[in-house]
């Protein structure tokens, strides 16, 4: 059975296919790059259309829903994706390193950057005279 793959660049999706088939995971699945770089698989749901509202034109609510739009086709309903992370989270599963917003070293798991560069921003001093009164340097 294929592996179902929603990522466009060739390498990338050699690496999930890899990656997939090393583990076992599930081939009924696809699968994509999630939001911080790490193996997941694409979530949807089905849900009313944002942009739509009742056609009757009387600006009360009605019971029959939205009447269409351009923006969902003029059927009322979307179709939402999302990344869903594969469990458990562990480093063979992540496709792009995490790195350090600010100095840019490899990190072992998200958070808002490394340990020398947290301490440097903890130590910083606070403008505005009190803390929480303003932004840091």
């Amino acid at each position: 059975m294929k592996v179902r793959i929603s990522n466009k660049d060739p390498k990338m999706r050699r690496r999930i296919r890899r990656l997939v088939r090393k583990h076992g995971l599930d081939r009924r699945k696809v699968y994509c790059v999630g939001y911080f770089g790490e193996l997941a698989t694409v979530g949807r749901a089905t849900g009313d259309c944002s942009g739509c509202s009742c056609d009757c034109g009387d600006g009360y609510g009605c019971s029959h829903g939205a009447g269409g739009c351009e923006e969902c086709g003029y059927t009322g309903k979307r179709v939402q994706t999302w990344p869903d992370p594969v469990l458990p989270a562990r480093a063979e599963f992540q496709l792009n390193p995490l790195t350090c917003h600010q100095c840019k070293q490899p990190m072992a798991h998200f958070d808002a950057g490394c340990a020398p560069c947290a301490a440097a921003m903890a130590a910083a001093p606070v403008v505005g005279g009190e803390k929480g009164g303003g932004g840091t340097l």
